[in-house]
């Protein structure tokens, strides 16, 4: 898997949605805890929601995966 070399987090790390769903985390703390925005949690949430950790993938990624 390859991971930007900006981003804040690998798919692994974005993992804090599971924080969020299963225990309760609010999202302001998740944010805090990975040094990222309340924003990109909530983004990163709806994509989980929508796909599962696949959502979390880089486009790139979750199109290699497919095929």
């Amino acid at each position: 898997m390859r991971v930007h070399a900006n981003a804040k987090a690998t798919p692994n790390g974005r993992l804090l949605c599971q924080w969020v769903i299963d225990q309760g985390w609010l999202r302001s703390d998740a944010a805090a805890a990975a040094g990222i925005t309340e924003r990109t949690v909530a983004k990163w949430l709806s994509w989980f929601r929508a796909e599962g950790p696949d959502g979390l993938l880089a486009p790139s990624e979750r199109w290699s995966s497919i095929t």
